[in-house]
């Protein structure tokens, strides 16, 4: 028979009367708390009635895996009223009481604003974070990825999981004023609080992230870039584990275990940097003309063999593909080079605002709308090199030709049938 056990319960500040009642149903079974070390150590023993007390220390650090010199310094004094302290991780201590006519800890009034503000630090040391992660990338989606992103499911998905989060968030510090001064206003008129199991659904959301995160990224399919990006997060992910069951059976104090924690996730995030770059250079260029709208094969005559770059993204809210395509002379250089960008969505929002964003002005240009047959349309460059940006109530489209000449009405008309434009 074992002699030992360990358990991984979850509990919040708010909920440490209902941690210390769990404690007591595992002695009552024969389980006596030990310690904790990687979750909560129980020793068998005889079963009894076994009061604890869990209280929130307000001078304590959330970086202490053990009873710190300030913990050791509080837990003196509550020996002296009758309750040992069995252990503490960060700022919550279990208490076993020794005497029978033991008197609280703290004071109501006290005890109150103890587990208010050890909430009010835990929300703002992860849920600011969130929220300004989310606010961040809803900016850069905006104002710099938007004709990429809006065409991309996976990214789209983890947007809207950011954004659940963050509202979760703030919904969490709504609940968290308004129970304080429930607890308040009940102290105040001679109630008596207790901390029990609360209902709030904010811990699921942490949860929920990450089985979105999962099936997200298996529906999304796997490309060669991906792999790089894929292992990279398991690293990462994977050294976070590790080091938090490090952490939790060599249970150093804040200075160790800040400076520990620092140096590996410099570490790890070195690391998926390293691996994600490598995804991003590591692109396949296709050799293979098929299944290219587009080439300059299609409106020139070519010679020679041309490096191709082709990839199409689809969303909810349309698709989007690019074509890059260059041929070079003997010595290497540039001789003829195409470049698309083709937006096509039903939502008139979206083009709107993919021309705004793919179309700026960039100095002298020419209206070639009707060229185009196209609701705008403006030809930039010169010298060899020229730009195209064309709106359609549905598509908008950017081509970039580098070549001997202005594309002209024939070159056009084969350019919109091979895109299959209006």
């Amino acid at each position: 028979m074992r002699k030992t056990k360990r358990m991984f319960p979850n509990f919040q500040y708010r909920e440490c009367d209902a941690f210390a009642k769990y404690l007591e149903r595992q002695a009552a079974k024969g389980w006596h708390f030990k310690e904790w070390r990687f979750g909560l150590v129980f020793e068998k023993g005889e079963p009894g009635n076994v009061t604890y007390s869990v209280e929130i220390f307000p001078k304590g650090s959330e970086m202490d895996m053990k009873p710190g010199e300030l913990t050791q310094e509080y837990a003196e004094y509550c020996a002296a009223a009758g309750w040992k302290l069995l252990d503490s991780h960060g700022k919550v201590c279990i208490f076993k009481r020794e005497w029978e006519e033991a008197v609280p800890i703290v004071e109501p009034e006290e005890r109150l604003e103890n587990i208010s503000k050890a909430e009010k630090e835990r929300w703002r040391g992860s849920s600011l974070v969130a929220i300004g992660l989310t606010l961040l990338y809803l900016f850069e989606f905006w104002k710099f990825n938007f004709e990429h992103w809006i065409f991309d499911n996976t990214i789209l998905a983890l947007i809207l999981i950011m954004l659940l989060l963050a509202a979760s968030s703030i919904c969490e510090a709504v609940y968290l004023a308004r129970w304080k001064r429930k607890q308040k206003r009940r102290l105040s008129s001679g109630g008596i609080v207790t901390y029990g199991k609360s209902r709030w659904f904010g811990r699921a959301g942490k949860f929920l992230f990450f089985v979105a995160l999962i099936f997200v990224s298996l529906n999304k399919g796997v490309q060669q870039q991906d792999v790089y990006v894929i292992l990279g997060a398991v690293i990462m992910f994977g050294g976070l584990g590790i080091v938090s069951v490090i952490i939790s059976l060599w249970r150093p104090l804040e200075v160790v275990n800040e400076t520990f924690q620092l140096l590996t996730m410099f570490g790890l995030a070195s690391i998926f940097v390293i691996l994600l770059t490598a995804g991003i250079f590591d692109r396949e260029i296709e050799t293979e003309p098929k299944d290219i709208p587009l080439l300059q094969a299609d409106y020139l005559e070519m010679q020679g063999e041309p490096e191709i770059f082709f990839e199409e993204i689809k969303s909810v809210f349309g698709d989007a593909y690019h074509g890059d395509i260059t041929y070079r002379n003997v010595a290497g250089s540039v001789e003829n080079a195409l470049v698309y960008e083709v937006y096509h969505s039903p939502y008139q929002w979206v083009i709107d605002k993919l021309w705004k964003q793919i179309y700026r002005y960039r100095g002298p240009q020419i209206d070639c709308k009707e060229l185009w047959n196209a609701k705008e349309a403006y030809q930039t460059g010169a010298d060899g090199v020229y730009w195209y940006y064309v709106q359609y109530p549905k598509d908008v489209v950017m081509i970039h030709v580098e070549m001997n000449h202005e594309l002209d009405k024939e070159d056009i008309a084969v350019m919109r049938e091979q895109l299959e434009l209006p």
